[in-house]
């Protein structure tokens, strides 16, 4: 559950586990900013939480923006793939969002690296 003081979300991560835990972290990360664009915050929140039983390494850390970046291609997957993808509004929402944490999140990366 996600609490931001005022109303509780159910986060659903049934399907995380299987890989880096950083990928689970990322994922979580863009399906709540599909439903709360507002929530660029969220990660940091997040991460204090799995800090509280297992502290990141500076090296984790720095890998952080790979991982938004690969949860948005893994967003963009899960749209194209799914049997809905032609004509449905709401995939095409998914995919418009997709593309926009996609280019975002490579922003951030190439200020990061100085491109």
């Amino acid at each position: 559950m996600i609490f931001d003081g005022k109303t509780v979300w159910i986060v659903d991560l049934d399907d995380f586990g299987w890989g880096h835990f950083l990928f689970d972290v990322a994922c979580s990360t863009v399906l709540f900013a599909k439903h709360h664009p507002d929530a660029d915050e969220f990660l940091e929140p997040l991460i204090e939480g799995y800090e509280r039983i297992r502290p990141l390494s500076v090296a984790e850390k720095g890998l952080l923006p790979a991982f938004q970046v690969a949860a948005g291609i893994a967003a963009v997957e899960m749209v194209t793939t799914s049997p809905l993808a032609d004509g449905d509004p709401v995939a095409r929402e998914w995919l418009d969002f997709s593309i926009r944490w996609l280019r975002r999140h490579l922003d951030e990366d190439a200020k990061i690296a100085g491109i």
